[in-house]
């Protein structure tokens, strides 16, 4: 589990969103059924699917060490965890590597943006201006909020290189509660960046050049282990890993068109959500992301990963299987605040389990204390006590905040945002 032992853990990345009318339409028109707009509608559950699975990445460590009276690290979570087997082997697989859900965050944005875009020109300027309205209001909060909050370990080193997108470096603002998750920031604007060209080398000689960039990616990575013994660093924190993944995501958009009707069925779905779900089991199994740090297995997981989820993203987004209406938007207000989301989620899960977990651990501990009844019942099994604690006191207090300064601060900008397509 990544947020246990590096403070770069893992991190909910922002979707681009649909950016004006003509654009949305122009995504919409491109499939027949469902109507337009459904497709987005789709990708904003999973947007909130991404969203949930990393709160819960986060908060059940930090709520079940608490409710222990420890500090949250591997070593603790871990051990608590220890007995976990069969189908609450797969549970506990879902939350240490939920992390996974990066990933799935990350082919999404290659799989939007290229259906958006198709093989339109875009204006680069205007493209990156759309995306500095999108991300930098609420990111620029977050860094500059952490450099006073440690103004002692926050020079002007540290903040030119956090303002600058480059916060997976080894030199950015950093905050414990507020700074973790900023790295994904990074990686993604440093996307945004090469998004344009991609598009037009797409546009002009198809997939070769992109897939010859994938295999460069994938080459690197080799080079790097061969002489270093390690790449999962590289792979999880940098562009050289991530860089796959919106690959995945670019040609899975392009091409989705021509193949969606023939994905309508939605046993298609409930297969490729399995394999997602056997696929981080095993991971688990392996080690996870704290065992493999010298694996060999980081050479190719960042594309074995990002197609798992693209078998995921096409086939909810094709299936015939439609959600209830107020559901439906329901999950896209959720995904729609999922950027603010994960800003604060982070520190929301570590605040509450600090100021609740002592009176947890105490209620818990004392047969005479008068929450002993509850919680003894809640947390009879420790770990999903503290899964249905983060699901209804963490992601709901995450969420209400994240609706107040996606409001407040990330709506406002992105109403300037302007059309780039030519």
């Amino acid at each position: 589990m990544p947020s246990l032992n590096q403070p770069s853990a893992t991190s909910l990345l922002e979707l681009p969103g649909a950016g004006p009318g003509p654009q949305a339409n122009a995504f919409g028109q491109l499939h027949g059924s469902p109507p337009v707009g459904a497709h987005f509608d789709k990708l904003d559950h999973l947007r909130f699917l991404a969203a949930l699975l990393i709160v819960f990445h986060h908060g059940v460590p930090a709520v079940l060490c608490a409710v222990n009276g420890l500090a949250c690290d591997a070593s603790n979570t871990i051990r608590l965890t220890a007995d976990l087997s069969g189908v609450d082997l797969v549970a506990r697989a879902l939350v240490f590597e939920g992390h996974s859900a990066v990933a799935l965050f990350i082919t999404l944005s290659g799989f939007l943006f290229a259906m958006i875009c198709g093989r339109s020109a875009i204006r680069y300027d205007k493209f990156v201006l759309n995306r500095v309205l999108r991300i930098y209001p609420m990111y620029t909060c977050a860094i500059l909020l952490a450099t006073y909050l440690s103004p002692a370990n926050n020079g002007i080193l540290n903040l030119v290189t956090s303002l600058f997108c480059l916060q997976n470096l080894a030199s950015p603002v950093t905050h414990p509660l507020i700074t973790p998750p900023l790295w994904t920031v990074a990686v993604e604007f440093q996307f945004y960046l090469l998004f344009p060209f991609l598009l037009q080398w797409h546009s002009k000689k198809g997939a070769k050049p992109i897939l010859l960039l994938l295999a460069v990616s994938i080459l690197a990575k080799c080079l790097v282990f061969a002489q270093t013994g390690t790449v999962r660093d590289l792979a999880y924190l940098t562009l050289f890993g991530r860089i796959d993944q919106f690959i995945i995501g670019m040609l899975a958009g392009w091409y989705y068109p021509r193949f969606a009707e023939k994905l309508r069925n939605p046993l298609l779905l409930i297969v490729s959500s399995t394999l997602v779900i056997s696929m981080l089991t095993i991971f688990h199994l392996k080690g996870g992301f704290l065992g493999t740090a010298n694996k060999s297995i980081w050479l190719i997981w960042p594309v074995l990963e990002s197609l798992a989820w693209a078998t995921v993203i096409v086939s909810y987004c094709a299936s015939a299987f439609q959600l209830p209406n107020r559901i439906s938007k329901i999950l896209c207000g959720l995904g729609a605040i999922s950027f603010s989301m994960y800003l604060c989620h982070y520190g929301m899960a570590h605040l509450l389990a600090g100021k609740l977990g002592p009176l947890l651990h105490k209620a818990l501990t004392e047969s005479n204390h008068w929450l002993h009844p509850v919680v003894s019942v809640v947390f009879q099994n420790q770990f999903y006590g503290s899964v249905l604690f983060t699901l209804l006191v963490v992601f709901p207090a995450a969420a209400l905040f994240s609706k107040l300064t996606f409001h407040a601060i990330e709506k406002p900008f992105m109403d300037m945002r302007v059309r780039y397509k030519v």
